[in-house]
C-alpha cells in the first residue's frame, strides 16, 4: 500500500542538509496526530531535542476497511 506525503520545501532549514555518499540528505520525523487537521501524521525536520521545528507537511493514511464480525456463539 503506497503512502503519499506533501511537504513545503520553503520551510526546510537548509543548514541541516548534509552530504551523503550518493547525494544531499535531510532527516525527517513523522509524528502520528490522530486529531490533527493536517492528516493522520505530520512531517517535521529532525532536530536536536528541545528544538521545535515547523511542520513541513503531512501524510494521510488510507482508511482501513472494517472486516465484518460474525456473531456466531461458541
Amino acid at each position: 500500500m503506497p503512502l503519499y506525503a506533501k511537504i513545503d520545501v520553503t520551510k526546510i532549514d537548509k543548514s541541516r542538509l548534509f552530504a551523503g555518499a550518493k547525494g544531499t540528505y535531510l532527516d525527517l520525523v513523522i509524528i502520528e496526530t490522530p486529531t490533527s487537521k493536517y492528516g493522520s501524521h505530520i512531517i517535521k525536520q529532525s532536530a536536536p531535542k528541545g528544538t521545535d521545528m515547523p511542520i513541513l507537511g503531512n501524510i494521510q493514511l488510507p482508511k482501513q476497511k472494517e472486516t465484518p464480525q460474525d456473531d456466531v456463539p461458541f
